[in-house]
């Protein structure tokens, strides 16, 4: 499962938790994704472990996220 996180509350955390490498969502930073931190409203990168980034190597481009790991901005 990949997490979604602005550069503001990307960090050692997300380490610990084993994210190891972002990648920009389509359209970024003029994306939809938005941080899944509470209050947040900044645009977001898509945070792989290390299974999502051979997955992302090997060119699979969409990812099942966790309930409650981001937010949609709608227009």
């Amino acid at each position: 499962m990949v997490i979604c996180r602005c550069h503001n509350h990307a960090g050692a955390e997300l380490v610990k938790l084993g994210y190891i490498f972002s990648v920009h969502p389509i359209g970024y930073p003029d994306t939809a994704v938005i941080c899944g931190i509470k209050g947040c409203q900044c645009p977001a990168l898509v945070w792989l472990k290390k299974e999502d980034l051979a997955a992302y190597q090997a060119s699979k481009r969409i990812f099942d996220i966790p309930n409650q790991a981001l937010k949609v901005k709608t227009i």
